[in-house]
């Protein structure tokens, strides 16, 4: 029967007992504090990779239906999303009666919450967008 731990691991311990105290290293344990502050920063990082994953998914839209020059994040974006047109000429929704207010116009919690977050190394890129 083959021993649990590797053999990797049963030679660096033979050497340190050994008296190599190059073999292994420590290892120091992060605080609490410290592990808080990097899973705020791992939620907040997939927030903004959900965001602009649904701000392509809303592009990708657009463009399909023929609605250029128009981008999701674009400020004003909501207010003008009943009046695009299509390709064709026609209205966005296809029926002129406002649901042209897909439910992907709404807020979502990943861009909410993202908006929220704070990066906790301060803005990035000079303009502190994402």
């Amino acid at each position: 029967m083959r021993s649990p731990v590797p053999g990797k691991m049963v030679r660096a311990l033979r050497a340190f007992d050994g008296g190599d105290l190059d073999a292994m290293a420590p290892v120091r344990v992060p605080s609490i504090e410290e592990e808080n502050a990097k899973r705020l920063l791992r939620r907040r990082e997939r927030l903004v990779k959900e965001r602009t994953r649904i701000t392509n998914t809303i592009g990708g839209l657009l463009r399909l239906h023929g609605i250029s020059g128009e981008a999701p994040r674009k400020p004003g974006f909501r207010e003008r999303v009943d009046t695009l047109k299509t390709g064709c000429g026609g209205p966005g929704s296809g029926r002129g009666d406002g649901e042209a207010r897909w439910r992907w116009c709404e807020p979502s919690d990943a861009g909410r919450a993202a908006a929220e977050l704070r990066h906790p190394r301060g803005p990035q890129g000079g303009e502190g967008r994402d």
